[in-house]
This record gives C-alpha cells, sequence and structure tokens, in this order.
C-alpha cells in the first residue's frame, strides 16, 4: 500500500488489510482505525466512500449504531457524487431511527430522498420519512410523506407497504 500508491490492487490490499484485522485477528476498532487512516491520507480519493462503508458495517456489526449512522452520513455529506451517498444516507437513516434519534433520521431521509432519481429509492426514503413524521410530528406530515412514496413508485415494495399502513392493515406475509 505504502510502496506501490498506484497500483491498481491498492483498494483490494486496504480491503484485505481491514478484513484481515476484523475476521482473522478479531480486531474491530483497529480495522475500523485502518480504514480511517486510510481515508484521511487520501479524503478525496474515489475509494474513500467505500471504505467508510465497510467502516460503517464493521460498526454496525459491532452493535455500535450510532458510529455506523455517523460514518454513513459521512458518505452522503462529505461525497455526495459517489455511487453510495444515496446508502449513506438511507441507512444512517434508519439507524437514528432505530435509536430513536428522529430529528438525525428526518435529517438523513431527506436528503437521501434527493440524492438519487431512482424511483424505487426515492419512494424508501419517503416512507421512512412518514414513519419518522408519525414519531416526530405527528400524523398529518407522515400521511403525505406515504402517499409521496405511492406516487413516486406506485408498484414498488415501498409504495405496497405505504399502502398498508395507510389502510391500518398488517404487512405482507412472508
Amino acid at each position: 500500500i505504502n510502496n506501490y500508491p498506484a497500483s491498481p490492487y491498492m483498494v483490494d490490499a486496504m480491503e484485505d488489510v481491514i478484513y484481515t484485522q476484523y475476521a482473522y485477528m478479531g480486531q474491530p476498532q483497529p480495522s475500523i482505525d485502518s480504514a480511517l487512516n486510510y481515508i484521511a491520507q487520501a479524503p478525496g480519493a474515489t475509494w474513500a466512500p467505500q471504505l467508510l462503508w465497510v467502516a460503517g458495517r464493521t460498526y454496525e456489526t459491532e452493535d455500535k449504531l450510532e458510529e455506523a449512522a455517523r460514518i454513513w452520513l459521512k458518505i452522503g455529506t462529505d461525497y455526495p457524487d459517489s455511487d453510495l451517498a444515496y446508502n449513506g444516507l438511507f441507512f444512517s437513516g434508519i439507524l437514528f431511527y432505530r435509536l430513536n434519534m428522529y430529528t438525525e433520521a428526518l435529517n438523513s431521509f431527506n436528503r437521501a430522498a434527493l440524492a438519487t432519481q431512482d424511483p424505487t429509492f426515492q419512494s424508501g426514503a419517503y416512507f421512512w420519512l412518514g414513519k419518522v413524521h408519525q414519531n416526530l410530528s405527528g400524523q398529518e406530515k407522515a400521511i403525505q410523506q406515504y402517499e409521496m412514496a405511492i406516487q413516486t413508485d406506485p408498484i414498488g415494495y415501498y409504495a405496497f407497504r405505504a399502502k398498508e399502513v395507510l389502510e391500518g392493515t398488517a404487512p405482507l406475509p412472508a
């Protein structure tokens, strides 16, 4: 990694170091620290969001949900043009929601809805905005978000879930 920074295998090597520390050495925090140190050395690198994703996933696996959420939020904040920007924002919102940090979840899902043009992904963000508004500001705003989920992707998963929530029916069985 240090001797061949232009190698096409550099990112693979960094990921292998991180994975080895986590999976084989049982050292989750050093693996996260390695990912963050690599990013600190080249914060503008195209691979930085990928390593942030790995660090966030490790925090999540270790049940450090707020740390994971903040790392994933950083992907959408610092790398808005990355292919991982939407996922970082969306999954940070999920974790903030799970932690009852509704203001942070609202921020993440609002930004996720704007971070993509894909109706399926936008619908997911609107659905979760509805769930956040049910806990934060009441039913009227929640209904508006559920309706947006339906309008954005009428035949998608989140449209069906939004209809179920609005109708008060149980989710589809497995």
